[in-house]
């Protein structure tokens, strides 16, 4: 190779060269992050850790520009703070042959780094699991959509435990994220290979391929909180998932049922035979043992896990390019030093005697880079690019880290990063354009060998892609393969790909916007929209001529009657002689009647939203959508004594009042209070508020004003409802 005659404008192209082609933009499912939450406890009260971790002897380096709190230590860890929570963060773990041993290390590493840097009089508790699958960018939204409707309680029956309540499934850049109660030991590693074989079946249904899925089901899939993404509660599919088990009954797209057992069989099936599936017979082993019951599922557990102590000398770190690219280096006329690393790219700091230049790769080029830079084969081209005149190149946008390039500046840190899914985009974004665009443009019916109709309340109408055989545990246990039907591969999501419909960049995506790739597609939806546009107007002329019709010959009518009370308590109506037609006044008596006994017992349709949040914890309540309250009088007793209980979910609250000024028959102010957990912490639940027959029920609902949750301090819910 010859580059000392080279210009600098071909120094990059060289470096390309060298390491071959290498651009982000991975196999859908090979990779996977694993993300530990837990709360702190000192001394028996919460500890928020946001003002504790920069005061520790974290070792790692402070690289991600998406997250000023975090440090990247030298084993590949992240440490962090998700609020009041800490935090570690594996890096991207292939998902290859014994990946369930490997992730098992990570984890152990995690916390190891972790106990580390802590005081030791501080208790670790688990909070909670986010794990991470790569996908591609134009389809996260997509894929979470659908491992909402057809994979969503198999998910939650391994990862989450019976107390919990529900999961959420989050489209992020480059990546979907499943984030649900805190899981250790087999029930972690079973929860992984079964959400990366079910990514991978998406994606490939989505790209056309023929992968089968499991049936689509009946289920509520609310709108996420904290972040962009999708919600899917207990209580999602009817009854409540949780408490039901393996036993509950599942109501699909189609009508037909089948119980949480034989859907979790089926949603093992499909990931197993997921293309480009990576599982040894190891981890399909640790799998199968919680789908045919030999281990028990989460929502079978009731106790959070504990939390072993672990020492990072007794740990072997797994190997990642991740703890191999914090290492500085030191080559002849200059040294590296790292500047940005992140799930998707690395920034290096190339340091020469003249100036300092930077080296960009995205994370599948940085093995390859790594190992050039150690044994000296990138010493020639980048010696030349720092004794060059700068050329000004300046590293400024994500897209620009999809290639292995010399810079001579970097702007924004954060500027590099992805642009991710904006809360507010959730009903108006990419998610209800593609609910528009699958409504607008139905399918062709003769490449839909099997299609169901979505659950009213289901925001997403797709097509399933049906198992023949259900499968069932054998005599010994084990779980037999399922066969399935490749002609029913097509689906309601392939179509729209093929007509254009839902092919889309990725930044318009994360704008909100689906943009056809194809004229044709468009052309063909709007011959399919004109007629219904048309009879649609000629209706609404139609309904327009006969209301204006009505107005202008309907009768004029007498006017209501006035009601009078006489001493007596007899009601006497008067009419009014009417300006039209004169005729005499008449007088009508009539007994009045007795007027209904208010009732104020019974389940409430309820709205919470947070009211105020000093500490900054999770808001679970605000997907609540009932209570029950019951509310009893003692008659014997002078004045009658009330005893009153609110039941939301689980928790039971209790308060007592008595008739009187402030609490009568038609109901009245009130206070209800109960000890219960919110977060893994067992703390105090307070309601102050009224209820009103005919009005409805409103509020304060406080959670852990005796300071008992981290930080010391509590949250408020505003509550109202009304009485079905």
């Amino acid at each position: 190779m010859t580059v000392a005659a080279a210009a600098p404008r071909y120094i990059n192209g060289e470096l390309q060269r060298l390491l071959g082609s290498s651009e982000r933009g991975s196999e859908a499912g090979s990779l996977l992050g694993i993300e530990h939450e837990f709360y702190l406890v000192r001394g028996g009260q919460p500890l928020d850790f946001r003002p504790l971790i920069h005061t520790l002897p974290i070792r790692g380096g402070r690289l991600d520009p998406g997250d000023t709190n975090s440090y990247r230590c030298a084993s590949g860890i992240s440490i962090t703070c998700d609020e009041a929570e800490a935090e570690f963060a594996s890096p991207p773990i292939e998902v290859r042959p014994g990946f369930i041993s490997e992730l098992d290390r990570w984890v152990r590493l995690g916390r190891a780094e972790l106990r580390a840097a802590l005081p030791a009089d501080v208790e670790m508790v688990g909070a909670s699991t986010h794990l991470s699958v790569a996908v591609p960018d134009a389809l996260g939204d997509l894929v979470c959509f659908i491992l909402a409707r057809a994979f969503a309680p198999a998910l939650m029956m391994v990862l989450d435990r019976r107390d919990s309540f529900g999961i959420d499934l989050r489209p992020r850049a480059g990546r979907v994220e499943l984030c649900g109660e805190f899981a250790d030991g087999p029930r972690l590693g079973a929860a992984a290979a079964l959400l990366a074989g079910s990514v991978r079946a998406c994606v490939a249904a989505l790209e056309g391929a023929a992968a089968p899925l499991p049936p689509l089901l009946r289920v509520r899939v609310d709108e996420a909180t904290e972040r962009y993404g999708f919600r899917v509660l207990r209580r999602a599919f009817g009854g409540d998932l949780y408490e039901e088990g393996r036993a509950a009954r599942l109501v699909q797209s189609d009508g037909g049922e089948l119980t949480a057992q034989g859907h979790l069989e089926r949603v093992w099936a499909v990931a197993r035979a997921a293309p480009g599936n990576a599982l040894s017979e190891e981890d399909g082993a640790a799998v199968e043992a919680i789908v045919t019951g030999r281990r028990s599922l989460g929502i079978e557990e009731h106790a959070v896990e504990g939390v072993p102590d672990a020492v990072i000398d007794d740990l072997v770190a797994p190997g990642s390019v991740f703890s191999s690219v914090v290492v500085p280096r030191e080559r002849p006329g200059f040294e590296v030093r790292p500047r940005i690393v992140t799930w998707a790219f690395a920034v290096l700091e190339v340091r020469g005697a003249a100036r300092t230049v930077f080296l960009c790769a995205p994370r599948p080029a940085l093995p390859p880079l790594l190992a050039a830079l150690d044994r000296g084969a990138l010493d020639e081209i980048v010696g030349l690019y720092l004794t060059s005149p700068p050329p000004g190149r300046r590293l400024v946008s994500a897209a620009e880290t999809h290639r292995a390039a010399l810079w001579d500046e970097i702007g924004s840190p954060a500027g590099l990063l992805a642009e991710e899914y904006e809360l507010d985009q959730l009903r108006t974004g990419a998610v209800g354009r593609a609910l528009a665009l699958g409504r607008l443009y139905p399918p062709r019916r003769e490449a839909l060998p099997t299609t169901v109709t979505a659950a009213a309340e289901s925001p997403l109408e797709l097509a399933t892609h049906s198992v023949t055989d259900r499968a069932a545990p054998s005599d010994e246990g084990t779980l037999q393969h399922v066969e399935t039907a490749p002609e029913a591969s097509s689906s309601l999501l392939e179509s729209r790909i093929e007509r254009g419909v839902v092919a889309a960049r990725p930044s318009a995506v994360r704008r909100g916007k689906f943009v056809p790739v194809a004229t044709s597609a468009r052309e063909e939806a709007t011959e399919h929209r004109r007629p219904w546009l048309l009879l649609f107007v000629g209706l609404g002329l139609l309904l327009l001529v006969a209301t204006v019709a009505w107005l202008l010959t309907r009768p004029e009518e007498a006017p209501a009657p006035r009601i009078e009370e006489t001493p007596a308590g007899i009601a006497t109506a008067v009419v009014t002689p009417s300006a039209v037609v004169s005729t005499p006044t008449a007088t009508v008596t009539e007994t009045a009647p007795t007027p209904a006994a208010p009732v104020l017992s019974g389940d409430y349709d309820v709205r919470l939203v947070v009211e105020s949040n000093p500490g900054g914890h999770p808001a679970d309540l605000i997907d609540v959508s009932s209570i029950n309250l019951l509310v009893g009088r003692d008659r014997s007793v002078e004045p009658n004594p009330v005893r009153i209980e609110l039941r939301i979910g689980d928790v039971t609250l209790v308060g007592a009042t008595q008739i009187g000024p402030s609490f009568g028959a038609g109901g009245g102010s009130f206070t209800a209070s109960g000890v219960a957990p919110y977060r893994g912490f067992s703390t105090s639940w307070t309601f102050e508020g009224n209820v009103t027959a005919g009005r409805g029920l409103s509020g304060t609902l406080t959670i852990g004003g005796d300071g008992r949750l981290p930080g010391g301090r509590a949250i408020a819910y505003r509550l109202d409802g009304t009485r079905r």
